[in-house]
């Protein structure tokens, strides 16, 4: 068990750059220098040296669904600790559990569960459950991707406040398509209680400026479920791009979006883009078939697909999604902005995490620099290696 712990040698990344500066860690948190020595007098110090490794905030993904065979709507307490053990084991330390359009009992059921796991403070050696994102069911029927139709309703303020009770006011994001029955009213209502973010939607360009002023700040999955951008039919991609003040989530998987597309957003959208995984349950397990809200999933070299062909969610984690966009050429400082401390600010929790300093949680990665993970810690205590390669 680490206590106090001093972190030397390594390149640690804080406020947007490397710096060759010493960490300082007292039990859960990470303290300034002069703090740590001040109040570990006489308590022994353990040294982590880091000599050669860069030192990462651990990385926020506001955007999965699951991993390792688990999936966060499975209601299964169990289920759920293996997921939230497996991401930290793999430098996600803090996320948002992702749910799907199902049949309300199905997910009133799965949404009391994560919200009993948020309000106990998560699991030990387990990412922090920061709170839900619901994608759906309030999603538009001709882009509903791999969300199944039978299951997609139009807003309201009720089912949504029966929703976020039942879930202990966990809810922290809402995907919803700005063009269905009731949506643009039910934005302007809740827009003070949740973030609000465009999804699986057939918007033009003027429903979606519509849906900005009325509080949506966000795009789930930009270029995914939506039309593509189009010089006399911008839509919800020309929309963002001209507010400053929205957000875009990108898959940078390999399989959800373009390299060239990856770094043309990054381009197109500065300081703005947050990169997820929109992992499902395959995600650690390899090839095979697997379930996604009750329909058929077919895994072969990372794609995951419906019967239909149409992409169902990744399986990939978010520090490999990191890795992919160093890949396309996005320079390792913006690649882990986007992967930590923007959505987690976001989301509204920098304060506690999503960035290496003073006061936050000690949630941090030691990685070589070509972005192999040596040590994942969280809470200041290291996590199982063991589960990084393999589903448990």
């Amino acid at each position: 068990m680490w206590q106090c712990m001093e972190i030397r040698g390594a390149r640690v990344f804080c406020d947007g750059a490397f710096h060759d500066i010493p960490v300082f860690v007292d039990g859960d948190r990470f303290v300034s220098e002069a703090s740590f020595f001040l109040h570990t007098a006489g308590r022994p110090i353990d040294i982590l040296d880091g000599t050669g490794l860069l030192l990462l905030p651990g990385l926020t993904d506001i955007h999965m669904h699951g991993a390792v065979f688990a999936d966060v709507t499975d209601a299964d307490a169990e289920s759920l600790h293996r997921l939230l053990r497996y991401e930290a084991a793999c430098g996600v330390t803090q996320l948002l559990a992702t749910t799907l359009s199902l049949p309300d009992e199905t997910l009133a059921k799965a949404l009391s569960e994560i919200g009993s796991i948020v309000k106990k403070g998560g699991v030990a050696n387990g990412a922090w459950l920061a709170g839900i994102h619901l994608e759906g069911p309030y999603l538009s029927e001709t882009k509903r991707g791999a969300h199944d139709a039978r299951f997609i309703k139009s807003a309201s303020v009720e089912h949504f406040c029966y929703l976020n009770r039942l879930a202990g006011h966990a809810i922290r994001i809402i995907s919803l398509a700005p063009e269905t029955d009731g949506a643009l009213d039910f934005m302007r209502d809740v827009r003070d209680d949740v973030r609000l973010s465009l999804a699986h939607t057939s918007a033009d360009y003027d429903t979606a400026s519509m849906a900005f002023a009325a509080g949506a700040s966000h795009v789930t999955h930009l270029f995914n479920a939506m039309p593509p951008l189009h010089h006399r039919e911008p839509g919800v991609i020309g929309a963002a791009l001209l507010h400053d003040d929205v957000s875009v989530e990108l898959i940078a998987d390999g399989v959800h979006v373009h390299p060239a597309v990856i770094s043309a957003v990054f381009r197109m959208f500065p300081g703005r883009v947050c990169l997820v995984s929109d992992s499902m349950r395959a995600t650690g397990c390899g090839d095979g078939t697997f379930d996604l809200g009750g329909q058929k999933v077919t895994v072969s070299q990372n794609r995951a697909t419906l019967a239909d062909g149409r992409i169902a969610g990744s399986t990939t984690h978010l520090f490999d999604c990191l890795r992919h966009a160093v890949s396309c050429g996005i320079a390792l400082e913006t690649a882990i902005y986007a992967a930590s401390e923007y959505p987690a600010a976001r989301i509204g929790i920098l304060n506690e995490a999503g960035t290496v300093k003073a006061g936050r949680r000690a949630n941090f990665i030691l990685a070589e620099p070509d972005l192999t993970i040596r040590h994942v810690f969280v809470n200041g205590q290291e996590t199982d290696p063991g589960l990084r390669s393999s589903a448990g």
